[in-house]
């Protein structure tokens, strides 16, 4: 996200999805805990997979233009160079305190996002709140000049791209194309296909492909493949 105007000095970025409310993702601040009550470090190691933090070296004032604001949802966090091999990356279990007598337990998935919020929450003033007056505070003003948010595909290593699905009640969502030596179906390859049920389905990591396994169906065809050679 990059600003013709100083960055801001305190904002949150939110994600939601289809069956869940907005859940904070990201908070900035130039000062951390003043603002969020959160602490900031320059070097913070992350501890868990879905851990939200403060960070404060995008807030800074300078540049007053062309500054920039990056969030990464899983770099540098445990586990992030074999993604789909890490169940704590892709959901976790969150309890949200929905009315005062319960608690409702939502599936959050962390790396996704049907809906991304981005509240400025404030900006830098450069002191005038404390004497100036209220007209004066009104003219200051964040500027956008570009928003880029990249994404893929959630096909469990199982597939390189997805499609538009068609049909009534689809609204135009995207789904996985599987690899055909994979043998997983589903809208997120998320399943083995009938005649490859051998092993349980698990997602694709770097070093293993992890595809579902069919002694019977491969017997078939590797049988069928030697016929049509003779």
């Amino acid at each position: 996200m990059k600003f013709k105007s100083p960055r801001p000095h305190a904002m949150v970025i939110y994600k939601r999805n289809p069956d869940t409310d907005w859940q904070a993702w990201a908070y900035f601040s130039s000062n951390c805990y003043t603002y969020f009550g959160m602490p900031y470090s320059r070097l913070h190691r992350f501890t868990r997979p879905d851990e939200v933090v403060c960070r404060e070296e995008y807030s800074t004032l300078e540049p007053l233009y062309d500054g920039e604001v990056i969030f990464s949802v899983i770099k540098g966090r445990p586990g992030y160079d074999q993604f789909f091999a890490n169940e704590a990356l892709q959901a976790f279990d969150l309890h949200i305190c929905a009315l005062p007598v319960h608690q409702l337990a939502m599936r959050m998935k962390w790396s996704t996002a049907s809906q991304i919020k981005i509240a400025l929450r404030k900006a830098h003033t450069f002191g005038d709140e404390r004497n100036a007056e209220k007209d004066t505070l009104l003219t200051y003003y964040f500027a956008v000049s570009k928003l880029a948010v990249g994404g893929r595909c959630l096909c469990h290593g199982h597939g390189n791209r997805c499609v538009r699905s068609e049909g009534p009640g689809f609204q135009g969502s995207m789904v996985c194309m599987c690899h055909p030596s994979h043998h997983t179906e589903g809208d997120n390859c998320e399943i083995c296909a009938p005649g490859y049920m051998d092993k349980p389905w698990a997602p694709a990591t770097p070093y293993n492909a992890n595809h579902c396994r069919g002694k019977f169906v491969d017997s078939i065809n590797a049988f069928y493949a030697l016929i049509s050679q003779s």
